[in-house]
């Protein structure tokens, strides 16, 4: 079975990866084309990274059958069937388990901390063609840095356009890597350029050694989600809010327990609480 698949990063790991992974339980010979930097979501699979860009929304094929495009508003895949009579994660949706695969494949990450690991992935983009919604701002990032950082190492994870196939969508100019920097806090840029890998690579290496999670709506809590432990949301606006996904299938892509926060006052509460 040949599945094509093209579209936002999110959508790729929640509506996309876990059906080609149900087919291949299966026993179907799966094939996936994607967008480059994918291959690292389909382990042992035939990946040919097709797209160099990603576009908005989400697009799949089966064997040459059209499932899903763009102009079918895209919170179908949350509300309305895809591929039966179902919800998507209903029927013909199981996540691998990513996490034991890379925990296994890159056990040396565990040797360089000395301290349990927290990973914060953030945004600063445009947002529905408007100013940034979903985002963890300086004063908040300050506040968790100093919470967390005696306790926990703290990776810092927002990725340029640079280091990711994009969807097109205009990152915006900020201060956060250098805040980050002068706190003390490691750029998961740095750890980057130090193991050699690609980016996406370096996160799947050190998310499946990492049980402390704050992430943002958006493709970087999907993917956050694919790991376990424990995971704060900040999630101000987006289908992930209005169809209620952090309590319904964002917790079956690992069994992770989600909190998700809707303000910065609440996300720095549940920051407190859980530290403490």
């Amino acid at each position: 079975m040949k599945f094509e698949i093209s579209g936002e990063f999110g959508y790729e790991l929640f509506a996309g990866l876990p059906l080609v992974n149900w087919y291949k339980e299966q026993g179907h010979d799966v094939e996936v084309i994607s967008s480059k930097g994918s291959s690292i979501l389909y382990p042992n699979t035939k990946v040919t990274e097709k797209y160099s860009n990603r576009h908005t929304f989400f697009q799949l094929d089966i064997d040459g059958k059209s499932y899903y495009r763009p102009h079918n508003h895209v919170a179908g895949v949350f509300s309305k069937p895809v591929v039966g009579d179902k919800l998507m994660w209903e029927d013909k949706w199981s996540p691998p388990d990513l996490k034991s695969h890379y925990k296994t494949k890159f056990n040396w990450v565990s040797l360089n901390f000395d301290k349990p690991l927290l990973i914060i992935s953030n945004k600063y983009q445009e947002e529905w063609k408007g100013d940034p919604v979903n985002y963890i701002n300086l004063d908040s990032l300050k506040i968790i840095f100093e919470l967390c950082r005696d306790k926990f190492h703290i990776i810092y994870n927002r990725p340029s356009s640079e280091n990711i196939t994009n969807d097109g969508t205009p990152q915006k100019v900020w201060g956060d890597w250098n805040l980050a920097e002068t706190m003390g806090i490691t750029l998961m840029q740095s750890l980057q350029k130090e193991y050699g890998m690609d980016y996406n690579t370096t996160q799947v290496a050190l998310l499946s050694h990492c049980d402390h999670h704050i992430s943002t709506q958006g493709g970087n809590s999907a993917l956050t989600a694919y790991f376990g432990g424990e995971n704060i949301i900040y999630g101000v606006k987006g289908y992930e809010v209005k169809h209620k996904a952090y309590e319904t299938f964002f917790p079956k892509l690992s069994g992770q327990k989600i909190y998700h926060v809707e303000t910065y006052d609440d996300l720095i509460k549940k920051v407190k609480n859980y530290v403490n």
